[in-house]
């Protein structure tokens, strides 16, 4: 009788030992996901249905926080939801980036454009690659806030500055919040028409700027046009984007005193498309639903 209760005990421990391992077991294949549902409401409903557990809601992209066994996120897969890894993400909490300004200016054989860097680091010129009207002839010098940074003559109409370069180095930098000026000087006359320009200028840390920015495009080393925004750097939104998160199908609305529908960095995304909808005029109860066409000044304005 001994014999078979020490049997019996044992096996129930051995039981129970089994028991524990499969639950921790369990808790340990969990894993953090974002799930994604086509509209509001739709992914919280799902991962408790599934009986997963909700760490974050995240209504601005129909989704939440979740943690789910291989089992449960499978069956959501199933149903047609987006699973997304829940990574951690850490910035250096800069705001990186140069912001050129939205015109030209000229004055004689000259045409100026400025810069701001608005990042939280010295930036120093690297390069310069500029395109001029053939008929300003050669360009004669460049200078940086009135301290000459070129002075080798290069002909009409087009050219890449990398060398050659005059001065102390520290005359081709631009401290954090500093707005500097980029003079260029011509043999003729300068040609006032800013859309007969092109400028690129690229910093040794890694920024660039380029005008025209009414297209929102630079132009690359090997003739691709591709485009230039800093606005998702300065918020850190290019981690998200990098990760497949664009906010794609969101629509964000602006109460404010008013808005220059002209401005590039508001009406364009990420992928270079218009992404203004509509402005609304709450004093005249008006609305202007064809932005894109009609670029102009336009109020969002609340009576008080």
């Amino acid at each position: 009788m001994k014999q078979v209760t020490l049997v019996l005990v044992a096996t129930m421990v051995l039981v129970a030992i089994q028991q524990d391992t499969t639950i921790q077991s369990q808790k340990q294949i969990q894993s953090s996901l974002i799930v994604q549902a086509e509209v509001a409401g739709a992914a919280s409903s799902a991962v408790k249905a599934v009986g997963g557990e909700i760490t974050h809601e995240l209504g601005i992209i129909n989704a939440v926080g979740a943690r789910l066994t291989a089992t449960q996120a499978a069956e959501l897969e199933k149903r047609g939801l987006q699973l997304h890894l829940d990574h951690s993400f850490k910035t250096s909490g800069l705001r990186v980036g140069v912001r050129g300004q939205l015109a030209m200016s000229f004055n004689q054989k000259s045409a100026a454009w400025d810069v701001t860097n608005i990042g939280g680091e010295t930036i120093e010129v690297s390069r310069i690659d500029l395109q001029w009207p053939a008929a300003n002839r050669k360009l004669k010098s460049v200078e940086l806030n009135g301290v000459e940074i070129f002075k080798h003559p290069r002909a009409a109409s087009s050219t890449v500055i990398e060398n050659g370069w005059r001065g102390d180095v520290k005359d081709r930098r631009i401290e954090p919040g500093e707005r500097k000026s980029f003079n260029f000087a011509f043999q003729k006359n300068a040609n006032t028409n800013s859309d007969n320009y092109k400028v690129r200028v690229d910093f040794a840390q890694g920024y660039s700027v380029a005008w025209p920015l009414a297209a929102n495009t630079s132009i690359q080393g090997d003739g691709e046009v591709v485009l230039e925004t800093n606005v998702p750097s300065i918020i850190a939104a290019d981690t998200l984007h990098d990760n497949g998160i664009t906010g794609a199908g969101v629509t964000v609305a602006f109460v404010d005193s008013g808005m220059n529908s002209s401005l590039p960095s508001l009406n364009y995304g990420a992928d270079g498309n218009w992404r203004t909808l509509a402005a609304y005029n709450a004093i005249n109860d008006t609305l202007n639903d064809n932005l894109e066409e009609s670029h102009k000044f336009l109020s969002l304005e609340m009576s008080q």
